[in-house]
């Protein structure tokens, strides 16, 4: 008799991120440019051999303290308060497996079987997916009332909200779109939650990258009520490390515990003195750094494409993408084409939601010849 294998998670898709990467590995083109993901491209603030000589065998290699190594929390507590505008103490503070495990314990800790998670629309596809892994149910809320970083839509939110919701999930600066919430958004936003008994996660992997006169604001700097996610990936270009981190109530933080107590145990030892190396050194420098080198990149692509017949698109006030509106091609997303036929890696927006259709989502943080390799291939495309 064969066994049967779970249903639930048969039923969740593979990311299209994913499989795009994994396809054109498979076809071992030689000419990709690899606008799929996010991999930062720049140095690391510090050289990860030497970095670990510096901790000895037992930081290295036995087991972590459940919600991080101590020294870890309290550099976490100076950084959120320097950059942030948050006031933590370590008890408002536990270290995850990187950002996706940010999000999966957070959702873990405040939802039930059934319970309602709203998610923007558009978002990172891998939020629906998630939510659904840790048995809710995702809604979707149309961001902006009339275009692409344009007004948000407040009273779709409050149309969506209903006695099952338990939390809503908002990403800032925003993957895809690069919309950044102000101020004036998120004290909206933390109004209506605390009003209705939702919670607001504010997931901020991208707070670095912000750009001309936007400003990252931390919801939780504005309420102890928020989660707050947070992860050392992009902001430090260490990806492979798993590094991430999250700022909650102390009841919340308990939860986010046990529910890593029985799945990863803890965060890995390593990659935890890799963090601490990191941020024993001068970061607030470096980040501003990387700022700027971003959005000299961004402002490199903007220009490239915006010289491509048939284009439409906004200038990201942060993030890491550009997110263009480009003519269908034989029927299809432009994306499917570009992949397959010029082996530039991209998104089809329709994968962050309805609002996106017609989207393709770009990195831009790659080197400036292939920024000008990539906009040649567009532009061939759309002037064949």
């Amino acid at each position: 008799m064969q066994v049967t294998l779970s249903q639930h998670l048969s039923s969740i898709p593979d990311s299209a991120v994913s499989g795009i990467i994994s396809a054109a590995a498979r076809a071992a083109w030689q000419d990709v440019i690899p606008m799929a993901g996010g991999e930062p491209t720049f140095e690391m603030l510090v050289n990860p051999r030497e970095a670990l000589r510096d901790f000895d065998e037992r930081a290295l290699s036995k087991y972590s303290p459940f919600t991080g190594h101590g020294e870890l929390l309290e550099l976490i507590c100076g950084k959120l308060a320097r950059l942030n505008g948050i006031e933590a103490s370590t008890s408002d503070l536990i270290v995850v497996p990187g950002g996706a495990g940010a999000l999966w314990g957070s959702l873990m800790a405040v939802v039930d079987p059934g319970s309602e998670v709203i998610l923007t629309d558009p978002c990172w596809e891998h939020y629906h997916s998630i939510v659904k892994m840790v048995g809710a149910r995702p809604v979707s809320w149309p961001l902006f009332a009339d275009r692409m970083n344009g007004e948000l839509d407040f009273d779709a939110l409050l149309a969506r909200i209903t006695p099952a919701t338990r939390a809503l999930l908002i990403n800032t600066p925003l993957n895809p779109c690069g919309y950044v919430f102000s101020e004036a958004d998120l004290r909206r936003l933390i109004q209506i939650c605390e009003d209705r008994g939702v919670q607001l996660i504010c997931d901020e992997e991208y707070e670095t990258f912000v750009f001309g006169q936007a400003r990252h604001v931390s919801p939780r700097s504005l309420s102890p009520n928020v989660i707050s996610l947070y992860a050392m990936s992009k902001s430090f270009a260490v990806t492979g490390a798993r590094v991430g981190y999250v700022a909650a109530r102390p009841e919340v933080v308990a939860l986010i515990r046990r529910a890593g107590l029985y799945s990863y145990m803890f965060p890995s030892s390593p990659a935890q003195c890799l963090a601490i190396a990191i941020l024993r050194q001068d970061y607030v420098g470096y980040l501003s750094h990387v700022r700027a080198h971003y959005e000299a990149k961004m402002e490199r692509l903007h220009s490239l494409f915006a010289a491509v017949p048939g284009i439409e698109l906004e200038k990201p006030m942060g993030g890491v993408y550009l997110f263009p509106h480009l003519p269908e091609i034989e029927g299809r997303n432009a994306a499917h084409a570009l992949i397959e036929k010029d082996h530039l890696l991209c998104v089809p927006g329709d994968v962050a939601g309805p609002s996106a259709a017609g989207r393709v989502r770009f990195f831009f943080g790659l080197d400036d010849a292939v920024l000008q390799d990539a906009a040649q291939r567009l532009r061939g495309r759309f002037t064949a």
